[in-house]
């Protein structure tokens, strides 16, 4: 199921009118290879993140905090891990997995599901947390750089397909990734596909 394919049409039927009313703004982050909407400017910080083999490798978070809403996007640099060079192929490819299983935890799973973004395999989740609030997260590994977008907002308010739906991931010229999507697995080894696609 592809999420990024439904969800603006979901848009104004699911957003009340003080969120549309919020001024959301293009955040463009070139270190990180991506942008994505957020109602307020993040603080970033850098920190370290363990992975699922122990390896420890920088990240970087950027939190935007609007009303009752938290809204957090990470960034994990797995360029290099601690792991010798032939056994980092299982840490990598399991990243998405590992960090989704960490949302999984914090409460009540309700949505688990498979997801693409720009033909990038990921995971969407809808977690209810034990306060009542819910987590919108999405995950997604492009390029050895793991991103975690995650929305916490009270269960009495519309979910933030607003923050979601925005996210964009880029290349090294700022542009966005497009590739080419051959049914079966991804990357497939092709150049990304002229004039988007996927």
């Amino acid at each position: 199921m592809r999420w990024t394919a439904i969800a603006p049409a979901f848009l104004a039927v699911t957003l009340g009118s003080s969120a549309l009313a919020q001024e959301w703004t293009d955040y463009i982050a070139k270190e990180d290879f991506f942008s994505v909407d957020f109602a307020a400017p993040p603080t970033i910080d850098t920190f370290t993140y363990t992975t699922e083999y122990g390896s420890t490798v920088p990240a970087r978070r950027y939190t935007s905090i609007y009303g009752t809403g938290k809204y957090v996007m990470t960034v994990v640099h797995m360029n290099r891990t601690d792991r010798p060079a032939g056994g980092q192929g299982s840490e990598l490819r399991g990243a998405i997995q590992y960090a989704a299983t960490a949302i999984r935890r914090t409460g009540i799973v309700t949505t688990d599901i498979y997801n693409e973004l720009q033909s990038i395999p990921g995971q969407i989740l809808h977690v209810t947390l034990p306060d009542g609030k819910r987590i919108y997260a999405s995950i997604y590994l492009h390029k050895h750089r793991l991103y975690i977008l995650e929305a916490t907002a009270p269960d009495d308010e519309p979910p933030p397909l607003l923050f979601q739906a925005s996210l964009n991931i880029m290349d090294e010229q700022g542009r966005s990734v497009r590739y080419q999507d051959n049914e079966y697995s991804f990357p497939d080894g092709r150049p990304p596909a002229a004039g988007g696609g996927g």
